[in-house]
């Protein structure tokens, strides 16, 4: 059987929850993964669903890449998916790596990233994989309804009345929306709303304090 070296996603399909992986042999891989003492092996929560009920599970590669792509495929991927799905693997960060080699890796990430996109034939392909993918995401209904969510709560902010403060604390105007206080004072909305929510480090837009009433 042939080897297929690339990334994996195991999907519990009870409840859409995720793991994503890395192998350079995918038939060996599911097999690990699926058999009997597997449950003593990490991620522990994952093992012992699928012990429970392997039926539940299904375990498919998203995409076949050389070795030395693996690492920054997976970190990829399990980016992706973390901001749809609920996920078995720690996404925020390397939770069984001391600090030193965590930062070492994503150092080593980030530069490989870096000089990768510098290659014109790697630009294109990561297009087409986006494209797909974001084809993909738009037949899922829990992915619409969560970005209808996020741009209703834009849309709402945008509507906020917004009142415009100078650095003494003075009051120097009021608006129906961020937009309306943008076209009257040239202060991009966007900055105005990041303000107006404090968000860490934005304490003025245009010089002025932002609030929403």
């Amino acid at each position: 059987m042939k080897k297929i070296t690339g990334i994996y996603k195991i999907t519990n399909l009870k409840d859409n929850k995720v793991y994503i992986g890395q192998t350079t042999n995918f038939h060996q891989r599911k097999l690990d993964h699926f058999k009997a003492t597997s449950i003593y092996q990490r991620p522990i929560e994952l093992h012992k669903e699928i012990q429970k009920d392997k039926g539940n599970f299904s375990m498919a590669i998203i995409e076949e890449c050389d070795a030395d792509q693996l690492d920054e495929r997976e970190k990829y991927w399990t980016d992706v998916y973390s901001q749809t799905h609920e996920m078995y693997n720690k996404v925020s960060g390397a939770p069984y790596q001391d600090k030193a080699l965590s930062e070492k890796k994503s150092k080593q990430f980030t530069e490989m990233n870096a000089k990768n996109w510098k290659n014109p034939e790697y630009r294109k392909k990561r297009g087409i994989q986006s494209s797909k993918l974001q084809k993909q995401r738009l037949k899922d209904p829990k992915y619409l309804e969560e970005k209808s969510k996020q741009l209703k709560k834009y849309t709402d902010s945008l509507k906020k009345r917004v009142a415009q403060y100078d650095k003494d604390n003075h009051l120097i105007a009021i608006y129906d929306g961020v937009r309306i206080a943008e076209r009257a004072t040239g202060i991009s909305s966007q900055s105005i709303s990041k303000v107006a929510k404090h968000q860490k480090y934005r304490k003025t837009a245009g010089g002025y304090r932002w609030e929403f009433v």
